[in-house]
C-alpha cells in the first residue's frame, strides 16, 4: 500500500522525499512546543495540581 501511495503522490509532482522531510521537522516542531508548554503548565500548576 505504501508504494502505491508514493507512487500516487510522485505521479502528482510532489517531491515525495521533500515532503517527507518537512513533515518530520514540522513534527519535531509541534513536539518541541508540546513539551514545552508542558513543562509551563506543571510548573504554574505545581505537583498538587
Amino acid at each position: 500500500m505504501a508504494k502505491v501511495s508514493r507512487e500516487m503522490v510522485e505521479n502528482s509532482g510532489i517531491n515525495v522525499d521533500e515532503l517527507v522531510e518537512l513533515l518530520v521537522k514540522n513534527a519535531a516542531a509541534e513536539l518541541t512546543t508540546f513539551y514545552y508548554y508542558t513543562i509551563l503548565r506543571i510548573n504554574l500548576i505545581g505537583l498538587d495540581g
